[in-house]
């Protein structure tokens, strides 16, 4: 096995952090919008300040599970998934 291919080939190189991108809503209210245009709303900031969690905008209409972290407005955790 040639292991300096397979190591040029791999995501070491890769940024693991996405940037995010952020707009308001009608109501002037912070979201993010994910690579796939998914929209969240702001759901709680840490005690520090420095990591924000977001839920999906169709949380509580179609009970959604898809969840965001932001830290530096890079998206450092993605979880759960989106049923619509």
């Amino acid at each position: 096995m040639n292991y300096l291919l397979s190591y040029q080939n791999s995501n070491l190189f890769a940024d693991p952090f996405e940037m995010a991108k952020f707009t308001t809503s009608t109501h002037g209210n912070p979201q993010l919008v994910d690579k796939a245009g998914y929209e969240y709303q702001k759901h709680k900031t840490d005690l520090s300040g420095v990591r924000i969690y977001w839920r999906c905008v169709k949380n509580r209409n179609l009970k959604c599970k898809a969840r965001m972290a932001t830290e530096n407005n890079c998206i450092v955790q993605q979880t759960g998934e989106h049923n619509h």
